[in-house]
């Protein structure tokens, strides 16, 4: 619902470097990984990294950004 609500709103390149994030994080949410999913992953972090320079050009985030992953482990101590 994101994207359709932006797309002629921001730069078209910026679409893309959106969507190639939003694909890698529902990938990554996944529970269970294989060869198909994970080079989907890898597709989807390629595409984000080609896009991701107009939030620099575009003045959004002139010094770039830095993603920070929430890492949250599934096992409980028992």
């Amino acid at each position: 619902m994101y994207l359709p609500a932006i797309v002629d709103f921001v730069p078209d390149q910026m679409t893309k470097a959106i969507a190639a994030f939003l694909d890698f994080c529902y990938l990554a949410r996944r529970t269970v990984h294989n060869e198909v999913s994970l080079d989907a992953l890898d597709d989807a972090l390629a595409r984000f990294h080609t896009h991701r320079a107009i939030f620099e050009q575009s003045g959004v985030r002139p010094a770039g950004f830095l993603l920070l992953v929430n890492i949250h482990s599934s096992i409980t101590n028992t």
